[in-house]
């Protein structure tokens, strides 16, 4: 666990085949290896995990969960949000669960469930970042762009340095055609990640719409 938070996934299912060559049903060492597949980006030997800890613990929620996030990296989304189903019947205080399948309906498209979803975790934990940044980021494709730049204050109100927040909040702006603060948060993101190439895009196509290609032109 320990080289797995360090982010040396490798090491870490090392040590986890290790746990389970001397105790073959450990759930929770199953759960814990599957995740460190899923962060390798292996998630078919991820979901072999979860579905052993399941296998071994029928109503583990934390083996649905993480098999749902497991088919949500593979694309599979429907299947993600069954297993979600199946974490939030065994337990309905995941903010997680709720969050994770949030995301799932909003890869589909389906906006609303994703919105309720959000709230169901933000009901759980008030201080979730993500679920506010992510449904800042739904209400902005349902067209409600002033909640949307509510929603991301709040997660930037939790977290000053959430670069995400910033890149998110300074698109809602250019759709308000406030292109002004609209860089201003793409700076912002950029003073916090001088790398974020999504910054440097969005922030480029900014300037483009407001036509000042020039970025000192005093329309901005």
């Amino acid at each position: 666990m320990a080289y797995a938070q360090k982010g040396d996934y490798r090491r870490a299912i090392e040590d986890y085949d290790h746990a389970l060559r001397i105790n073959p049903s450990d759930v929770e060492a199953f759960n814990s290896r599957g995740l460190a597949y899923t962060h390798e980006g292996n998630y078919d030997r991820a979901i072999q995990d979860y579905d052993q800890a399941l296998h071994l613990a029928p109503n583990d929620a934390n083996g649905f969960n993480g098999r749902g996030a497991a088919y949500a990296r593979k694309g599979d989304y429907d299947r993600a949000i069954r297993d979600y189903d199946q974490a939030l019947q065994v337990n309905s205080s995941l903010a997680g669960a709720f969050y994770d399948r949030g995301l799932a309906y909003a890869h589909k498209g389906n906006y609303d469930r994703a919105v309720q979803d959000y709230d169901q975790a933000l009901r759980i934990n008030l201080n979730y970042v993500e679920a506010f940044d992510s449904r800042g980021l739904a209400y902005a494709h349902k067209g409600g762009v002033d909640q949307a730049i509510q929603d991301y204050n709040q997660a930037l109100r939790i977290n000053p340095n959430y670069g995400n927040a910033f890149i998110a909040r300074g698109n809602a702006y250019r759709q308000k055609r406030d292109y002004g603060r609209s860089i201003q948060d793409f700076d912002q993101a950029l003073r916090l990640d001088p790398n974020s190439a999504n910054a440097f895009y969005y922030r480029g196509l900014t300037y483009e719409y407001a036509g000042g290609y020039d970025r000192g032109d005093p329309g901005l």
